[in-house]
């Protein structure tokens, strides 16, 4: 079993009005956006093959990538088993 996330929600921000506002802005900006759909792309020794699970997986040589989407910082729960 593999979990990942990201969690980046990925929120504009403008720092100077931040700093000046503090709190105040962060309730009243952030409320209004919502979080960006991230792409992780992880990279596994060996060959493995995805049981369950939502993810893009590709072999090259003895290894295997994982391209999953997280969004709002959400955790992806992935069922792997080695390869033969």
């Amino acid at each position: 079993m593999l979990a990942a996330s990201v969690p980046d929600l990925g929120w504009e921000t403008d720092l100077d009005e931040l700093r000046r506002r503090g709190l105040s802005y962060a309730n009243s900006h952030y409320i209004r956006q919502e979080a960006k759909t991230h792409t992780l792309a992880l990279i596994l020794r060996g060959k493995w093959r995805l049981d369950d699970g939502n993810a893009e997986v590709s072999h090259t040589g003895e290894e295997t990538r994982l391209e999953l989407s997280g969004k709002d910082g959400l955790t992806e729960i992935l069922n792997l088993t080695r390869a033969e």
